[in-house]
């Protein structure tokens, strides 16, 4: 996962890791890990994240 895109969306919504980690229904520790680059989210997971700012699962997983 983009990590840096991933703070970028976050930041857009103007949200908190703790709130995009509520959104998400996820501890906010394993959020943190996936903008940290510490986690890899499994796919339904993956496909929440991508649903939650509205872009594709290719986006996200997609690197520079």
């Amino acid at each position: 996962m983009d990590k840096d895109r991933l703070i970028r969306l976050r930041e857009r919504k103007g949200w908190s890791k703790t709130e995009a980690a509520k959104r998400l229904n996820v501890a906010t520790s394993t959020y943190s890990g996936y903008e940290y680059g510490h986690r890899k989210p499994d796919n339904d997971t993956l496909i929440s994240i991508a649903r939650l700012y509205d872009v594709s699962r290719r986006l996200l997983t997609r690197y520079r």
